[in-house]
């Protein structure tokens, strides 16, 4: 039968010192810290991605405007007025195409630019193109910085 001495020294390597353990400790500390800035970030750029898909939204929303009322090109560079219009099979006003584009500029503003953060928006009237287009530059504020879109519209 063979007999195991247990030894009672410190000095025969089981077990972690007081150093190795808070050493160990920084180090997934600061890994933690590495990770919660992440998080944050990603959370920042997240709603960065919200508001340029509502920028873009937005844009494509006056583009299908513009093309259903090309008459009305000029008039769409203005501040727009809610005239109520309307289509020919409703009893409501029926607008010229000039009024309409006002109407839709109003209601396009009431939609899209209150989903935006200090949003801007200017509309101008390329006519140095055949045929003529409108240039949409969109601007907004997230988390301090300036972003901005710019499309062009047209028929």
């Amino acid at each position: 039968m063979t007999r195991q001495i247990i030894s009672a020294n410190c000095r025969d390597g089981r077990g972690f010192t007081l150093l190795e353990v808070l050493i160990a400790l920084v180090i997934l500390s600061v890994g933690a810290l590495g990770l919660l800035s992440l998080a944050g970030l990603s959370t920042g750029y997240q709603q960065d991605a919200v508001f340029r898909a509502r920028a873009v939204a937005a844009a494509e929303d006056l583009s299908g405007r513009v093309r259903a009322n090309p008459a009305g090109l000029a008039a769409y560079t203005g501040t727009g007025l809610a005239a109520g219009c309307t289509s020919s099979q409703l009893p409501a006003v029926r607008c010229d195409p000039a009024t309409l584009a006002g109407d839709d500029l109003a209601g396009w503003h009431s939609r899209h630019l209150g989903r935006l953060p200090d949003p801007s928006a200017d509309i101008r009237l390329r006519s140095d193109e055949k045929p003529p287009v409108l240039e949409l530059s969109l601007s907004w504020q997230s988390r301090g910085r300036f972003h901005h879109l710019s499309r062009w519209l047209g028929p």
